[in-house]
């Protein structure tokens, strides 16, 4: 059985989906994800896994393939997108059951009782395969294609949702039998409940070629990811997150953005790189060989900050007087007990 999962990434991959499709990972069961929107966040889709997105091409295939191979079934779901007026989701479902078809899926399941479960719908039609759904709370408040997505919901093989009163809601308003809607909490994913034992670095820095972020990447490259995580705090012209990818080094960064002052220290604290304090490990020799190696300039690490910079929180910029990336952390590295009592 190959899973096609219908979700939105607009803020990157969301951590509940994300925790599912390793589960799905962990049990051997193939998936690939349907984006009707994608984009940047904290979580991102793991390298092997399957991404499609909207793409006008493919409509135009999808829509002629199912009018010549499955006029019925085209028939079906062009008669329910008119009734319901539909044709937003029509176009994005035949994009999607075109490629689906082609990877052999034969379950859909849509997270999120909102376009998500229209399109999964339609796209069943075409496939003429079953389909299921996860809601939540805000989906039952929504007044957006009501009766479209009550008759998504009554078809469908399966409703999961979070609490059991969005399960008492689910068959008191939305006239659902009791035993097609399942509670399925939410849980914290394996990786969620394993603490991450790596070095914590913070680098803020304005994203421009002088902040020497390309140093930064080439030198990740030289530590293995099990030992180190960079934070990144900035923006800028620069393109810091294409240098990664190009470095191969993103299960190693952590991109913030610019973050508010307050932010800024909760992250000073959190992290285990300086702080006015100077490391005496094994991890900041491999950093700086792996630096000077790539940088001659790089001649020492940067051991503090200002203290009026880390008060003031300035957002995304680096300290007065900085020099290649300027990097500050806290206390002590967690990652090793031996190295913090050695401190």
């Amino acid at each position: 059985m190959t899973v096609a999962y219908v979700l939105s990434m607009k803020s990157g991959l969301p951590s509940f989906n994300r925790d599912e499709l390793l589960e799905l990972e962990n049990r051997k069961i193939p998936f690939i994800l349907y984006a009707t929107k994608i984009g940047a966040g904290p979580y991102t889709p793991s390298r092997d896994w399957k991404v499609r997105g909207p793409n006008p091409a493919d409509t135009l295939i999808g829509l002629f393939g199912f009018f010549t191979r499955y006029p019925r079934r085209f028939g079906r779901a062009l008669s329910e997108t008119v009734r319901e007026f539909l044709w937003a989701e029509f176009l994005v479902a035949a994009a999607f059951a075109w490629d689906m078809r082609r990877h052999g899926v034969t379950w859909i399941h849509a997270h999120f009782g909102d376009r998500k479960v229209l399109v999964a719908r339609l796209a069943s039609i075409l496939l003429a395969c079953p389909y299921s759904v996860t809601i939540h709370a805000h989906e039952l408040t929504s007044m957006y294609q009501r009766r479209a997505r009550s008759r998504a919901l009554r078809e469908s093989v399966r409703v999961f949702t979070v609490a059991d009163f969005n399960r008492e809601s689910l068959i008191r308003d939305w006239a659902l039998s009791p035993s097609k809607v399942v509670t399925n909490r939410l849980i914290l994913g394996r990786d969620h409940q394993r603490a991450d034992r790596r070095a914590k670095m913070l680098v803020v820095a304005n994203f421009v070629e002088k902040k020497g972020y390309d140093v930064l990447v080439q030198a990740l490259r030289e530590i293995p990811a099990s030992e180190i995580t960079v934070w990144i705090v900035g923006g800028g012209e620069l393109d810091v997150e294409a240098l990664a990818k190009t470095a191969e080094v993103m299960d190693r960064v952590v991109f913030l953005g610019c973050v508010a002052p307050e932010m800024l220290s909760i992250l000073l604290d959190a992290c285990d790189w300086g702080h006015g304090k100077a490391f005496r490990s094994r991890l900041q020799r491999r950093w700086l060989t792996a630096s000077r190696s790539l940088h001659p300039s790089m001649q020492e690490f940067r051991k503090s900050y200002p203290k009026s910079w880390s008060r003031r929180g300035i957002r995304g910029r680096s300290p007065p007087g900085s020099g290649k990336c300027s990097i500050v952390a806290s206390n002590g590295l967690r990652w090793d007990s031996e190295i913090v009592r050695s401190l």
